[in-house]
């Protein structure tokens, strides 16, 4: 019996457990997640360039960061909710990086988990966001953040450009009712 976790249960256990070691009076005013997909390179453990296609990086952002870039920004909605704006500190990584290079287990996880998808190479983005969005789904049905920040939040799935696979995925994982200020300037 094979017990190491897939692909989607590692991220979804790192996730859980960053925000169970959140310190809420450090950050009493989280008001969104960030679940930003993107394609970069990296070395593997051995110092061969690799490819990481739709890599995922969760971060958040705070209501006290967000009233400090309102300035900088072309209109306060805008400063709430574009990625640009907001704390650039990842919590999480997936794969994660050691030391400049890819987490060799991770990266067994992460290419086992694509080859078990039956995809062709112009569908593993789509695929990957689609488990992304199952993760956050999961979050809210399984009250993950309100168990810790005492109230539940938007949890944003998208790339640096907020294209429309994004958009979908952040629809269909988030409960409505906390998505109409993110709708409205998107």
């Amino acid at each position: 019996m094979n017990t190491r976790p897939t692909f989607e249960d590692r991220i979804y256990e790192r996730v859980v457990n960053q925000i169970h070691s959140w310190d809420t009076k450090q950050y009493p005013d989280i008001y969104a997640l960030s679940f930003l997909y993107s394609t970069g390179f990296a070395e593997d453990i051995e110092g061969n360039d690799i490819c990481i296609e739709a890599g995922l990086s969760v971060s958040f952002n705070t209501l006290s960061h967000y009233q400090s870039q309102i300035e900088k920004a072309s209109s306060a909605q805008e400063a709430k909710w574009n990625f640009a704006f907001w704390l650039q500190k990842p919590v999480i990584e997936m794969p994660q990086f050691l030391g400049g290079t890819v987490d060799p287990e991770d990266w067994e996880i992460y290419q086992a988990w694509i080859a078990t998808q039956n995809v062709d190479d112009d569908e593993v983005s789509k695929t990957l966001v689609d488990c992304y969005a199952a993760i956050a789904k999961r979050l809210h049905d399984e009250g993950i953040l309100t168990q810790t920040l005492c109230r539940n939040i938007p949890i944003i799935i998208h790339d640096l450009e907020y294209e429309e696979l994004g958009d979908t995925a952040t629809r269909w994982a988030n409960p409505k009712a906390l998505l109409i200020e993110y709708l409205a300037e998107w």
